[in-house]
């Protein structure tokens, strides 16, 4: 008790002045960690543009696959992007993993696309569709945030989910670009 009093009551109560902290990185080095290839594991991940035979398409019947070419969305390229129609204020996207094959879904990686100035904002929902017939007790949807300036994201889906395809559903304002998104699975 007492040393709670001498804490409280006892210690100086002038203005300290704050501790100033500058870190520096080398650009270099940072350069040479991110380019260095990584050391093969059982347990590794993969952040895969879609194997052969995935199929991407709208998930909905609102006439979006007329209007976008959703397979953009997951080329790999930072040059290829959406921009929302002045009508829409989200699309849905169906990815259907080939011969419609069970795959681990860990995470959904998104790079904003390169040099625009109305990269989507809203939120993103991603539900892993589990193989065979749905049931009446739905899934879990897992909604993240877009997060303005970021270079890229990684949005965790918790568990080991197992699935036959992902269903996204991207909202933005209309005229927003949005760029190019990955899937990541454990390594087969």
């Amino acid at each position: 008790m007492a040393l709670a009093a001498y804490q409280v009551f006892g210690l100086p109560h002038g203005v300290q002045e704050p501790v100033k902290v500058t870190v520096s990185l080398e650009q270099t080095a940072t350069t040479a960690l991110a380019t260095e290839p990584a050391a093969p594991k059982s347990d590794a991940l993969t952040a895969s543009i879609l194997d052969p035979g995935a199929t991407i398409t709208a998930a909905l019947k609102d006439g979006s696959d007329q209007r976008y070419q959703f397979s953009d969305l997951f080329d790999g390229s930072a040059e290829t992007s959406i921009m929302l129609a002045e009508t829409d204020q989200e699309i849905n996207i169906l990815v259907t993993f080939p011969n419609a094959d069970a795959r681990e879904v860990r995470a959904v990686t998104y790079v904003p696309p390169a040099d625009v100035e109305r990269a989507a904002e809203g939120p993103v929902d991603v539900t892993v569709l589990p193989e065979g017939q749905m049931e009446a007790s739905g899934r879990p949807v897992y909604s993240f945030a877009f997060a303005p300036g970021e270079v890229g994201q990684t949005f965790s889906i918790p568990g080991n989910t197992m699935g036959k395809g992902v269903w996204l559903r991207i909202a933005a304002t209309p005229g927003s670009v949005i760029g190019d998104f990955r899937i990541v699975r454990a390594q087969p």
